[in-house]
């Protein structure tokens, strides 16, 4: 049996948006929003990971915005949001609404050596993807993530075009 005489072709949807503004003010502070999202449902092929099954990612849309203070003072910061969730997937699934945030402080010792910390925040009350297959039949599952992370990075440049971080 050819593996081609059971996958159907699909047109794909993937018409999107995207809007967003960004000011920098005189005090060189930096303000920024703005909104993006998918209108209709997408097909995506690998998300199964079946040759010729499909999963189809219902519409969503996603805000977002930060406020970042004037990076070339010693001591810098940045403060970044964004929320969203999708449609309506059924009565039983419902929307998988999700949010999170950023903070990310920056010490700038001297002109060669920097400290910076990024803490992110995300909860998302409602992931869908692949979990497992079970007798050919591909199992998809509701997943509930919060995840923090954060990172120090330490940068120190030698010349302006070498650094070590």
């Amino acid at each position: 049996m050819n593996h081609n005489e059971n996958f159907t072709t699909h047109r794909t949807n993937n018409l999107s948006f995207n809007v967003n503004y960004n000011a920098m003010f005189r005090s060189f502070y930096n303000l920024s929003f703005g909104a993006s999202g998918r209108p209709m449902e997408q097909i995506d092929y690998y998300e199964p990971r079946t040759l010729g099954r499909i999963f189809i990612r219902t519409p969503g849309f996603f805000v977002f915005g930060g406020i970042n203070s004037d990076s070339r003072k010693r001591l810098f910061a940045g403060l970044n949001f964004f929320a969203g969730s999708t449609a309506l997937v059924s009565p039983t699934i419902g929307y998988n609404p999700y949010y999170g945030f950023t903070l990310s402080p920056t010490i700038r010792v001297n002109d060669k050596l920097s400290f910076d910390l990024s803490c992110d925040a995300i909860k998302d009350d409602g992931d869908r993807g692949f979990v497992n297959k079970d007798d050919g039949d591909i199992i998809f599952g509701k997943r509930i993530i919060h995840n923090m992370t954060n990172i120090l990075s330490v940068r120190y440049l030698f010349r302006n075009n070498l650094s070590l971080s």
